[in-house]
């Protein structure tokens, strides 16, 4: 049952729900979260992303996506996008990023949009997925300093 998404769109999940068929993985939720909240100020939104991939929540800042949760039963998948100028700077850390990240980027095509990072986690790391938000948009200095973020 392991990646399994919440694929009902006639039932609008609740967030317990998620956690427990994340499991393991609920940690790792709940900390994608907090950060999302507490350095970018975001709550993220519950959105429907078709049969195919399910519910989600949709982090948008500055009129832009900054990235896609994908709740699944034993796991989780966040969906970073980045464009040139961002896929230049990850490139310059590349080797900062996990063996599994660094494999993940190898393997990810690059299209006329961007750069579709489809980070499966437990595979790849919690830290991965904040790296590529910092180099999407930047956490809010004041709301670092009061967490202890460098």
């Amino acid at each position: 049952m392991s990646g399994e998404r919440w694929l009902d769109k006639t039932r609008l999940p609740r967030e317990e729900e998620f956690l427990q068929g994340l499991g393991e993985q609920a940690p790792a939720w709940n900390s994608l979260r907090e950060v999302l909240c507490a350095s970018y100020g975001l709550e993220g939104d519950l959105a429907w992303g078709g049969n195919k991939y399910g519910w989600l929540m949709h982090y948008r800042a500055g009129g832009r996506t900054l990235c896609d949760l994908y709740p699944e039963h034993g796991s989780l998948t966040a969906l970073v996008i980045l464009g040139g100028e961002e896929r230049i700077r990850m490139m310059a850390i590349f080797n900062q990023f996990s063996p599994a990240m660094q494999k993940l980027i190898d393997a990810t095509p690059i299209y006329h949009d961007g750069t579709w990072l489809w980070i499966h986690i437990p595979e790849a790391a919690v830290d991965d997925v904040l790296m590529l938000l910092a180099i999407k948009r930047r956490p809010s200095k004041r709301k670092e300093a009061l967490h202890g973020v460098p």
